[in-house]
């Protein structure tokens, strides 16, 4: 068996971009829920991460951030507040 050491927590979600906020937004009881209208589409539910509070090109830097697509710009930010 192998053993593992988590050594940090970072997210990002719709309730918050740091852990603090997202727990404080959660034990709250808030949902991150709203409607998303794109064009030509129907208005859908659906849960969307604040870029202003992401805080991507802090963490990660501007010359990296141009280079890598939404998923691992979010998964980058996370890992960066987790170490």
């Amino acid at each position: 068996m192998r053993r593992v050491a988590i050594t940090g927590l970072g997210i990002v979600s719709g309730l918050g971009c740091a852990v603090a906020t997202f727990w404080d937004v959660l034990l709250a009881g808030t949902s991150a829920a709203g409607e998303v209208a794109l064009p030509g589409l129907p208005t859908i539910p659906a849960v969307t991460v604040d870029d202003d509070a992401l805080g991507a090109e802090a963490a990660i830097g501007r010359r990296e951030l141009k280079r890598m697509d939404r998923v691992a710009v979010l998964a980058a930010v996370a890992a960066a507040q987790a170490v």
